[in-house]
């Protein structure tokens, strides 16, 4: 959160940080000069000792009750059919 403060101060030109970082600077009103659209990867190991368990999880992160969990955590979530909006501040 340090940086994205910098940017909004005007200290640094650039910063990578989290989408509900942004989200809650901007419901605050600050300067934010450019902000892109980052990415929520998610991958599973080509040899991972347990890939159908893997799998599971994957598809378990996806679906709209983790995406509805981590909505209600403060996080941006990755489904396309699902509002970006932060609930809490």
């Amino acid at each position: 959160m340090l940086i994205t403060q910098f940017v909004t101060a005007g200290e640094f030109n650039l910063g990578f940080v989290y989408d509900n970082q942004v989200l809650r600077f901007k419901k605050e009103a600050a300067p934010l000069p450019f902000v892109t659209k980052n990415m929520h990867p998610l991958g599973l190991a080509a040899a991972a000792p347990h890939p159908n368990a893997g799998k599971l999880f994957i598809d378990y992160m996806l679906s709209r009750e983790a995406q509805t969990l981590m909505k209600n955590l403060g996080r941006v979530v990755s489904r396309a059919d699902y509002p970006r909006t932060i609930l809490a501040a």
